[in-house]
């Protein structure tokens, strides 16, 4: 590692006990992160990267699972916000997806990990908006309801796992109605 001032500069790498390298990470002449950070478990394995500028993570970031396969995925805009981010079991299945508007707005899916859908819905200001749906893990809806600003609304309808309607409720402003 090199110094300037006081501060590092440069390429730093880090290795284990074994000699395997643990990690590099790029430093500006001001001493902050700049460029790609790389982190690796002791087999050698990649376990996470991320580019940085001024310690402020830029474009993609991923980590891994020690056996190799995609842990999750984020893309940054500027530095702490991310307009997409996926999560992966670890055999390789997709677990959620993201896509945010912003850091209040988004809409989220979940999947079993036989890769089947397990939830979908959206946020408004942090709080669920529009449809809800969920679903048991053979893929039968489980229920569907609508919510405005974090209360349900309108109809709910719920399933048994084989399909059939168990119930229908109705809701206005979070509240059930008769």
């Amino acid at each position: 590692m090199t110094y300037k001032d006081g501060r590092k500069i440069g390429l730093r790498e880090v290795y284990y006990e074994n000699g395997q390298l643990k990690s590099k990470t790029n430093y500006k002449d001001n001493g902050k992160e700049n460029g790609l950070t790389e982190k690796y478990y002791e087999n050698g394995q990649l376990q996470y990267k991320v580019t940085n500028k001024d310690v402020r993570k830029i474009g993609l970031e991923e980590s891994y699972y020690e056996n190799g396969q995609l842990r999750f995925k984020k893309n940054y805009l500027d530095g702490w916000r991310y307009d997409m981010f996926e999560s992966y079991y670890e055999n390789g299945e997709l677990l959620s997806k993201s896509n945010f508007i912003d850091d209040k707005n988004n809409s989220m899916t979940i999947y079993y990990k036989n890769g089947k859908l397990q939830e979908k819905y959206s946020l408004k200001d942090r709080e669920r908006n529009g449809l809800t749906e969920k679903y048991y893990e053979n893929g039968q809806l489980q229920y569907k309801v609508t919510y405005k600003d974090g209360r349900k609304i309108g109809l709910e309808e719920t399933y048994y796992e084989n399909g059939k309607l168990e119930s229908k409720t109705n809701y206005k402003d979070g509240k059930k109605i008769d």
